[in-house]
C-alpha cells in the first residue's frame, strides 16, 4: 500500500473516532420508601434546554421567531422579547448549533417549553434539544435524612462514600447504566444516532424500609425538645417494634455552635 494512501486511511480513522462516540445513559436510581409506601428518597429529572437554530427552516424561523422570543421572555423572565429576538437571530447567523436556553427545569417546565413556537416541531425541525439528568430529593427534607443517607462516588479520584440506607443498598438502588451512540455535530453538540451498541439502562430497585415517617417525626421533635430542655450537646433516640424487631424511627441530633441549631450528624463518638 502506498505511504500516502496509508496515511490518508489513518487520518480518516482518527477523524471517525473523534466524530462518533458512545455515551453513558444513566439508570434511574430506585426509590427509598417508608413502611406505608411514602417516598423517603427519589430521583427526579432535571432538563437543560439548548437550541439548534441552524436546523430550522427559513420559513418556520421567520414566521415564529417573534412568538418564540415572546414565550421565552414571559417564561424565563431573563431577557425582553426584543433581546431574545436579537439573541436567536444572531446565533442563527453565526451558525451556532448548541445555544443555551435554560437549565435545571423540572418536568412540568420542560413539557411547557417543548410546546413553544418553533420548539414544538422537535429536535430535527425545531432545533429543540433537551439534556436530561437526575437529582436526588428527600420529600420530607431533613426528616430521617441521616438514616436514609447518601452516596458519593468519584471513580476518577477513588473517592467512595456510602452512608445510611442509600449506602447499604447502593447496588440494589443504582441499577445498571445503558449506552447511546452519538455523533458530533459541532464542537459542543452530540446527536444520538441508531446503533447496535445502544443499550437501554436497567433502572434500580425500590427498597421498602420499616421506618414510619409519622413516628419518625414525633421521635425527632421529642428528642429535640428534650435536648433543649436539658441544654444537652447531643442525643439519640431509637424506636423498635419488640415483636418484629423492626426499627420504626431513628434520630440522632447534635448541637451546632455555628448555626445554634440541633442537626442530624454522624453518631457521636467521645474522644479518649
Amino acid at each position: 500500500m502506498p505511504q500516502t494512501q496509508k496515511r490518508t486511511e489513518e487520518l480518516l480513522e482518527k477523524a471517525s473516532k473523534r466524530e462518533f462516540d458512545v455515551r453513558v445513559e444513566p439508570a434511574h436510581r430506585g426509590n427509598v420508601l417508608s413502611s406505608n409506601g411514602s417516598i423517603l428518597a427519589t430521583s427526579v429529572p432535571r432538563y437543560d434546554i439548548y437550541f439548534d437554530p441552524v436546523s430550522v427552516s427559513d420559513k418556520i424561523f421567520d414566521a415564529e421567531v417573534n412568538a418564540l422570543a415572546d414565550s421565552l421572555s414571559r417564561f424565563l423572565k431573563k431577557k425582553s422579547k426584543s433581546q431574545y429576538v436579537s439573541y436567536l437571530k444572531k446565533n442563527r447567523s453565526d451558525r451556532r448549533r448548541y445555544v443555551r436556553i435554560a437549565t435545571k427545569l423540572d418536568m412540568s417546565e420542560y413539557k411547557r417549553m417543548r410546546e413553544f413556537p418553533i420548539f414544538k416541531y422537535g429536535q430535527n425541525r425545531g432545533g429543540f434539544i433537551a439534556n436530561r439528568s437526575y437529582v436526588r430529593e428527600l420529600p420530607y427534607g431533613e426528616l430521617a435524612a441521616r438514616t436514609i443517607g447518601y452516596t458519593r462516588e468519584n471513580t476518577k479520584d477513588s473517592i467512595f462514600v456510602y452512608v445510611g440506607l442509600e449506602g447499604a443498598f447502593n447496588e440494589n438502588l443504582k441499577g445498571k447504566d445503558g449506552q447511546q451512540a452519538v455523533r458530533l455535530i459541532n464542537q459542543n453538540f452530540w446527536l444520538p444516532i441508531p446503533s447496535e451498541k445502544n443499550m437501554e439502562p436497567v433502572h434500580g430497585d425500590d427498597i421498602y424500609t420499616s421506618i414510619d415517617i409519622e413516628i419518625q417525626d414525633v421521635a425527632e421533635n421529642a428528642l429535640k425538645k428534650c435536648l433543649i430542655e436539658n441544654d444537652a450537646l447531643q442525643g439519640c433516640a431509637i424506636l423498635m417494634d419488640v415483636k418484629s424487631g423492626f426499627v420504626e424511627a431513628m434520630a440522632s441530633l447534635s448541637y451546632n455552635e455555628k448555626t445554634s441549631e440541633y442537626e442530624e450528624v454522624y453518631n457521636y463518638l467521645k474522644e479518649s
